[in-house]
């Protein structure tokens, strides 16, 4: 049983999904452009030519997302919501020149009370991360992490409650510190 987990992930079992799943990968594999179809947000047809350069799985939303640059509607899609997923065989040039997101280096403080280091090891596991002790039960534990993940990043953080502290950068000391605000106005701190 696993918990802690969103109930609506990715349809696993459903073949076009499969299709769609395997034509992502060998793209990002082979450095090859797709052509790719989707539900907009107001419903309408989004389509257009990119570069997938990452697959990338949200252990808490149980969904792959398939990063790209040179769409310039979107760069990182939810591989559920595709309609239509195939390999681009016309001539294609990145329009927009992004790359991969930006990373930036999470500092956080742990206090080792209740098993947190371990916890917050395992729950931050797929990151690249550098752990350091400075106390007792005191640990400094820097994350590297994409900024577009900044939001996920603040909720899995708060999870921890006052075992956690964040120390740096400052825009996620200042999220962190906006969603607190956030929880107390609502009366559920």
């Amino acid at each position: 049983r696993v918990f802690d987990r969103y109930g609506d992930g990715d349809p696993y079992e459903d073949e076009t999904y499969r299709r769609h799943f395997r034509t992502a990968l060998e793209a990002v594999k082979n450095g090859k452009p797709l052509f790719i179809r989707m539900k907009g947000r107001k419903g309408n047809d989004v389509c257009g030519v990119c570069m997938p350069y990452k697959l990338e799985y949200s252990e808490k939303d149980d969904k792959f997302r398939l990063l790209t640059r040179g769409n310039r509607f979107v760069t990182t899609l939810n591989l559920a919501k595709l309609t239509e997923c195939r390999l681009h065989e016309g001539k294609w040039e990145n329009r927009r020149g992004r790359g991969p997101a930006a990373q930036y280096v999470v500092v956080l403080e742990i206090d080792d009370s209740r098993n947190a280091m371990e916890r917050v090891m395992f729950h931050f596991a797929h990151f690249k991360k550098q752990a350091e002790k400075i106390g007792a039960r005191k640990y400094l534990l820097r994350i590297w992490c994409d900024q577009e993940d900044d939001m996920e990043m603040a909720i899995r953080i708060l999870s921890f409650g006052s075992m956690v502290k964040v120390l740096e950068p400052a825009p996620m000391v200042a999220l962190i510190r906006k969603k607190l605000i956030m929880q107390k106005n609502c009366g559920l701190i």
